[in-house]
C-alpha cells in the first residue's frame, strides 16, 4: 500500500489501530458513553451495541481486528486494512447523517 502524503506516520505504521482510534472518537461523539480504564476493547464494543444499533456489528469486528493486532504476531493484511478503512466511512457517512 503506498502512502499519500497526507497520512500521519502513525497512520502509515499502524492503520487499523489509527482507523480504530477515530471510530472509537464518532462512537464516543455517538454514544456519550465513556471508555472507562478498566473496560477491555471487546467489553466498551458490547456496552455500547445496542447504542450503535446497526452500527455496532461493523464496531465489534474493527474492535476484534485491533485485538488481533494488538494481542497477537499476525500481520495485517492489506484486505484486513481495506476492511478498517471500510467500516471508518460507515461510521463517516452516520455523523454526517446526525
Amino acid at each position: 500500500m503506498q502512502a499519500a502524503s497526507n497520512e500521519s506516520p502513525e497512520e502509515i505504521a499502524n492503520p487499523i489501530i489509527y482507523t480504530y482510534r477515530w471510530v472509537l472518537k464518532l462512537v464516543q461523539a455517538l454514544t456519550r458513553a465513556v471508555f472507562k480504564p478498566s473496560m477491555t476493547l471487546r467489553e466498551y464494543a458490547a456496552a455500547n451495541a445496542r447504542l450503535l444499533g446497526p452500527l455496532s456489528k461493523p464496531f465489534l469486528e474493527l474492535t476484534l481486528l485491533v485485538e488481533r493486532k494488538l494481542y497477537s504476531r499476525h500481520q495485517t493484511t492489506p484486505a484486513e486494512i481495506e476492511k478498517s478503512q471500510g467500516f471508518a466511512r460507515l461510521f463517516k457517512g452516520e455523523k454526517k447523517a446526525e
